[in-house]
């Protein structure tokens, strides 16, 4: 069943591409992703509320995903053959076929008609240039047509589910993307003053985010990533589940370190090693348990 809270229905479009950015920009690629207009638009304070299930993840899979559509109308183009219409060939944009792939009610976008020119791009090689005109017709329904439409926001939201999905037991790629994030917060917080209300209730004197108690669905979450097991040494806690505190729930990038109150950054550890741990290092685990034993 389609939109099931308890199940999600893995399409696989370009799911491993978005993942694949989010994990070289966890690692430093600074390229990977355009920030520039999520930070003009506000984006790093729509992170800023705790516990959103629309997690850090999904944020930026939609960014990634919205980024990649918009190339797309540079082409190159789909081309269909219609066996109604006497197999005439019709081009259509990527994301009219994604959004004709997830079931979502849809009147797609014809292509207009190749118009262009061979150009050589080596000495014994040509290819097909579409000319502006093509482009500018693609990119005109694509921001003025398409990119505010409940359709487009129902896709991106569905493929923010299934690179979540995949992602998530990364957490070297959560604590990444969580640090980058870590820098803007603090330089919000020395800035308070120009923020709203509501803003500003959330941090704490120092300028770090406060507190929140880990709901129950983000625990669950957390818990069964990591087997019941401790993130950092492995020891088995599941039979402990229910007398842990919530720090043990740990911060991947601490709260004290301008961490943030999300899914994406909570990481289950053992009482000894969330100790060891210090609130002000952000540190985590590449040690993950095998499906099954090794020979």
């Amino acid at each position: 069943m389609e939109n099931d809270p308890e199940w999600i229905n893995h399409k696989y479009f370009r799911t491993y591409k978005i993942a694949d950015t989010l994990t070289r920009f966890a690692r430093g690629s600074s390229t990977a992703i355009d920030m520039e207009d999520f930070h003009v638009n506000e984006g790093i304070l729509q992170m800023i509320p705790p516990w959103q299930k629309d997690t850090l993840v999904h944020k930026l899979a939609k960014v990634v995903a919205d980024e990649i559509f918009l190339s797309d109308t540079d082409g190159p183009y789909v081309t269909i053959y219609d066996p109604e219409n006497g197999f005439q060939p019709k081009r259509y944009l990527p994301i009219d076929l994604a959004l004709q792939g997830y079931g979502i009610e849809h009147t797609p976008f014809e292509v207009p008609p190749p118009d262009g020119k061979v150009v050589r791009v080596a000495r014994n090689m040509t290819t097909w240039q579409e000319s502006a005109k093509v482009a500018n017709a693609c990119y005109d329904y694509f921001v003025e047509d398409l990119r505010d439409s409940y359709a487009y926001e129902d896709l991106l939201s569905r493929m923010a589910d299934e690179v979540f999905h995949v992602i998530f037991r990364d957490r070297v790629t959560m604590r990444g993307l969580n640090s980058y994030f870590s820098m803007h917060i603090e330089e919000i917080s020395r800035n308070l003053e120009m923020q709203e209300v509501e803003i500003k209730e959330i941090f704490t004197k120092r300028g770090s985010l406060k507190r929140k108690s880990i709901p129950r669905w983000v625990k669950r979450a957390v818990y069964f990533r990591e087997y019941g097991r401790c993130a950092f040494c492995g020891l088995d806690v599941s039979g402990l589940l229910d007398a842990l505190p919530n720090e043990q729930f740990d911060h991947i990038v601490p709260l004290a370190n301008y961490g943030l109150n999300d899914l994406s950054n909570i990481q289950l550890l053992c009482k000894p090693c969330n100790q060891n741990k210090s609130d002000s290092h952000s540190d985590t685990s590449d040690r993950y348990r095998r499906w099954y034993r090794s020979p």
